[in-house]
């Protein structure tokens, strides 16, 4: 398969993964025909991540290998527990055209640091602080349920 723009940018700025914390590639896909879609799986003894271009938009889980994806945890959730702060943006949007997207290298580029900074004890495999992000989860949830409902 023909590497795209996405798999080249994940590949380099997540090469970490591989070589600090021995993961390694599981899967690759990408749909040029579905507005170029395309993911990419990590794997280490522990920990699964799956970093996923979606219409443009660069996003993240990282869960416990053994758990189902559903248990799995959006980056977002993650990185606010860590750095402490539940209003932290993590995702990339335009701030000048809500139509207009960020490079996708940019994107990836911002999410590897993000992961480093902050994902550590995911990386290595502790998931012993996943029911205060569950919790940190469902209020964001609750948060957006509130707003669509006014």
């Amino acid at each position: 398969m023909k590497k795209n723009t996405f798999i080249m940018a994940v590949e380099k700025e997540f090469s970490s993964l591989v070589s600090e914390y021995g993961f390694s590639p599981l899967q690759e896909t990408y749909s040029p025909e579905i507005m170029g879609n395309s993911s990419i799986t990590y794997l280490s003894d522990k920990t699964i991540l799956i970093i996923v271009l979606d219409r443009g938009q660069v996003l993240m889980k990282i869960g416990e290998s053994t758990k189902p994806r559903k248990d799995w945890f959006e980056l977002t959730d993650v990185v606010r527990f860590f750095a402490a702060d539940e209003t932290m943006d993590v995702y990339q949007l335009s701030t000048k055209n809500p139509y207009d997207t960020i490079p996708i290298e940019e994107q990836v580029s911002r999410l590897a640091m993000l992961t480093r900074n902050y994902c550590v004890p995911f990386l290595k495999g502790d998931f012993s602080m996943k029911k205060k992000i569950k919790d940190l989860e469902k209020r964001r949830s609750d948060k957006l349920l509130n707003k669509t409902k006014k």
